[in-house]
């Protein structure tokens, strides 16, 4: 009996909040990191309830994550720590490749989670969550 082997997947994703490597949710995506940098994105960083970045000019400084799985369970556990379903219209983030530059000077292209809840955009936009202004995310 022959058995299939399983192709192994790649992803490069971005990460600025709790999936840093020291960040709360970073345990559920430790099987699959294979290799981490610090790196930036052009965004706008704000505090709510969850971090969260919308679309922006400032720099916002994170890890660039590369993740290696059978079966892309990698993506499959960020979209599901990020509240991303593809094609539905309540999602808590959206999934999009973003140009990322790495400590390396090597620029990146990696998955990036932006909110997707129009009232928190908003929020975001008039002030009440906070901006942060340095671009880097800490916990409370």
């Amino acid at each position: 009996m022959q058995q299939t082997q399983k192709e192994s997947v790649a992803i490069i994703a971005f990460v600025y909040g709790t999936l840093k490597v020291d960040g709360h949710f970073a345990w559920r995506l430790e099987p699959f990191r294979v290799s981490s940098i610090k790196g930036t994105i052009k965004a706008s960083l704000h505090r709510g309830v969850y971090p969260m970045i919308i679309d922006g000019n400032d720099d916002v400084h994170g890890e660039i994550h590369v993740y290696e799985s059978e079966e892309n369970e990698a993506l499959k556990t960020l979209d599901q720590i990020e509240g991303y379903r593809e094609g539905s219209e309540h999602n808590l983030y959206e999934r999009r490749l973003v140009k990322a530059i790495g400590e390396d000077g090597k620029e990146y292209e990696a998955y990036a989670y932006y909110i997707a809840i129009a009232n928190e955009i908003e929020r975001c936009k008039n002030g009440k969550n906070k901006k942060i202004e340095n671009g880097v995310w800490t916990a409370i």
